[in-house]
């Protein structure tokens, strides 16, 4: 039991940091290139707890 709410857990922490990091980029780039380049979830920043 306890180990499916720690997983749940993790997998919601992930969905709002790859959101989050999304939005950031969108907002951050000045340009249409750069929004869709910054605000793509850039896959290398995403963290690997090694499940």
């Amino acid at each position: 039991m306890f180990k499916v709410l720690n997983l749940a857990l993790r997998f919601m922490l992930e969905l709002i940091l790859l959101f989050s990091i999304g939005y950031w980029g969108f907002h951050y780039g000045t340009g249409l290139l750069a929004q869709a380049v910054l605000g793509s979830d850039c896959r290398c920043w995403q963290p690997s707890f090694g499940a």
